[in-house]
């Protein structure tokens, strides 16, 4: 199945043979920006605060409120991070029963710095990944501030942008010697196979710039998905084309090729990669579109969705 997060709540669409279905729907009229599952637990990042539900969404309990919440990731361990507007993140232990803000991070020397180009211009935390090998190993990335490290489980952070574009748009971590962090940026692809230590840009072979969702395949870590648009949002209500929006794959973080050959008039905003190697892209246009086993080939999974902000293979 998946679960996709929408501008009016979550909804969840299942394969009948070739074709895809709805299943369910949850928490309609609100937000979703993020999904994430422990065991039997789902947690939502919303608009509305931490949502959670142990009964397959049957019933929620907003467990966070009154916070702008964009992203949630859960380590191997059960600890729940959350990242909101405004660059702020909270922390839930497995034994404990609430969210409790990790202070320090707020006391990093760029926090100032911090910024959005669009009114009232408040920095975000748009993506949280967790090292596949130490659960203790936490990457933060703030639009528009960089990439933030602990490697103490959220108790002290360290700036991690060195020669990198601070427009972080998403994040993924693949295991090595030392966590091989991925990034998508208003400029690009940026790779750092030393725990986000230090960056290098490695963009070729994507014909535009602009990256927007970033995923990878869970049965091969280091095999990335991509989407990107041809110039930013500004430009897309321009021209006929829209976004003119791709998927491009890259086998190691070197080099991309894109596997769309027709670009999308809507923005590709969210990718998922399930089990089976499907891939799914979801448009801000609420389309979902599905590729399976590298065929080249997409159809349409579902459409006349709200836009489309996380897709989450469950």
């Amino acid at each position: 199945m998946l679960a996709i997060g929408t501008n009016d709540g979550i909804v969840c669409i299942e394969r009948y043979g070739n074709e895809w279905a709805l299943a369910t729907k949850a928490l309609e009229g609100i937000r979703i920006d993020d999904i994430s599952q422990f065991g039997d637990i789902t947690i939502v990042a919303t608009e509305r605060g931490v949502f959670e539900s142990n009964d397959n969404w049957v019933t929620w309990t907003n467990a966070l409120p009154d916070v702008d919440a964009r992203c949630v990731a859960i380590s191997s361990e059960g600890t729940v991070y959350v990242g909101t507007d405004g660059a702020y993140v909270y922390r839930k232990l497995l034994e404990e029963n609430k969210y409790t803000e990790l202070t320090s991070f707020r006391e990093l020397p760029t926090v100032w710095s911090w910024s959005f180009p669009v009114s009232p211009h408040l920095p975000n935390i748009r993506s949280i990944v967790i090292s596949p090998t130490d659960p203790a190993h936490v990457y933060v990335g703030v639009e528009v501030g960089g990439v933030m490290a602990s490697f103490d489980g959220g108790q002290t952070w360290t700036e991690a942008r060195e020669n990198m574009h601070p427009d972080i748009h998403g994040l993924v971590a693949a295991p090595g010697n030392s966590d091989h962090i991925y990034a998508v940026t208003g400029v690009g692809f940026f790779r750092s196979n030393d725990a986000a230590t230090s960056w290098e840009s490695s963009s070729d072979g994507l014909a535009d710039l602009y990256t927007i969702a970033i995923t990878n395949d869970p049965s091969k870590p280091e095999c990335i998905y991509a989407s990107a648009t041809a110039g930013r949002p500004r430009n897309w209500r321009t021209r006929p084309e829209g976004a003119n929006a791709r998927v491009y794959r890259s086998t190691n973080g070197e080099k991309w090729e894109s596997i769309m050959a027709n670009g999308l008039t809507e923005a590709v905003d969210a990718l998922a990669v399930d089990p089976d190697g499907r891939v799914f892209a979801g448009t801000h246009g609420g389309e979902v579109f599905v590729q399976s086993n590298g065929s080249g080939e997409w159809m349409m999974a579902i459409d006349g969705l709200q836009p489309i902000n996380s897709l989450k293979a469950i």
